[in-house]
């Protein structure tokens, strides 16, 4: 049916040259080209397909990528990842340990709110030694909690959440002692995957373009680092050590990444984004290592895989709810994407605590074992010593 004549017309709708609005076509008007390619005609029904069935066309993929549930496989995934999801699991997803004793008077003060909630638990405090990092003030966790229901009852949009929410958790986990200046994040809404890390894309699953993630928590580069960089990287084109070339995450590698989503929708979307993103990521970092290999003379010995990093931390966040999932990557570029631990939720004041630990520790493990290994297997350094554990958390 027409518009009326009085309508305002739309900023998008074209303007011809006497100044008239031309309607939008309608889309019986619209017919394909004639040449359209066998391979378009795939793109397009590749596109109209739901996440759920490329989800399942991923698994026979030529780099297959899997999904699985932690507690169906825990016997298969390395003992790395049981640790770490030992300590999540069973400690800070249960509140148990999660918050300064610095901060147990002011908060047995506070009788009503958010906050005052907290009091009806007694196991929530610890000492800072056996925190994975400086526990936010309760003022602050506070403003954590106003934030998350303000976005909530006003209906904001995914970026709203981002720019209002997500960064300021992030912030107020990362942005202190033990790890400024060697562990932080970046926003990576527009941050493409390189078409080289691409799974292959005879892949009938997989759109060409990729898919992108909204946070990365990521190594911040040493001096040496830097130095490394430019040496490795000199008379090259494309300058990155991640699988994507947007500019601030090319000399940063990336530890954790972090897909957002508004409360209740596209989980399965975002399983297969980060299925999509963490493929990519693996392949990148098995060029790195290829290319140190080849620096170092070493014998081909049947492939470089990145099977020897025992897994890749990825965080979904759904509205309030945080939750932890992993990447492993097996021999023969197969990837499995295991899900998934709710560790905390920004609609209690307990919860914006265990959201913070848990980010603080896979934040250790970024600093203190992937930014080691990534030195010495993807950039020919030696990496200055550092723990190989999650130094002082323990179960």
């Amino acid at each position: 049916m027409d518009a009326p004549a009085t309508r305002t017309p739309s900023p998008s709708k074209r303007r011809r040259i006497d100044g008239s609005v031309e309607d939008t076509p309608r889309a019986m008007s619209i017919r394909p080209a004639p040449s359209l390619a066998s391979s378009e005609q795939s793109f397009i029904s590749r596109r109209s397909q739901s996440p759920e069935k490329k989800i399942k066309a991923m698994r026979s993929a030529p780099q297959p990528v899997e999904l699985q549930q932690f507690h169906e496989r825990r016997e298969e995934i390395p003992d790395e990842l049981k640790t770490m999801l030992r300590i999540i699991d069973g400690r800070l997803s249960r509140g148990i340990r999660v918050i300064s004793n610095e901060y147990e008077n002011e908060i047995a003060g506070i009788k009503t709110g958010a906050l005052g909630a907290i009091n009806a638990y007694d196991f929530v405090y610890a000492d800072l030694d056996d925190l994975p990092g400086p526990s936010p003030t309760p003022r602050q966790c506070a403003k954590a909690v106003w934030l998350a229901a303000r976005c909530e009852t006003k209906g904001c949009s995914e970026a709203a959440w981002n720019s209002s929410v997500h960064n300021y958790i992030l912030d107020l986990a990362l942005y202190t002692k033990p790890f400024m200046d060697q562990v932080y994040f970046v926003n990576c809404t527009s941050a493409q995957i390189a078409p080289s890390s691409l799974i292959p894309p005879s892949d009938p699953a997989t759109a060409s373009q990729g898919k992108m993630t909204d946070f990365a928590i990521t190594v911040e580069p040493s001096d040496r680092f830097k130095e490394a960089f430019n040496t490795r990287f000199r008379g090259k084109t494309a300058k990155s050590v991640n699988h994507t070339l947007h500019e601030p995450l090319t000399h940063c590698p990336i530890g954790v990444s972090i897909e957002t989503k508004r409360t209740g929708e596209k989980w399965k979307e975002a399983v297969y984004q980060l299925e999509i993103w963490t493929a990519a990521q693996f392949n990148k970092l098995e060029e790195l290592m290829e290319e140190v290999r080849e620096m170092r003379g070493e014998q081909e010995t049947g492939g470089t895989d990145a099977s020897g990093l025992p897994f890749l931390p990825v965080i979904i966040v759904q509205g309030h709810q945080w939750k932890f999932l992993a990447a492993v990557r097996y021999p023969g570029k197969r990837t499995c994407l295991y899900e998934e631990v709710t560790f905390g939720s920004t609609n209690s004041a307990l919860g914006v605590y265990q959201i913070v630990a848990t980010i603080q520790l896979l934040a250790r493990w970024t600093r203190d074992v992937f930014a080691s290994w990534f030195e010495r297997e993807c950039m020919n350094m030696t990496p200055e010593p550092l723990s190989t554990s999650i130094i002082g958390i323990q179960y």
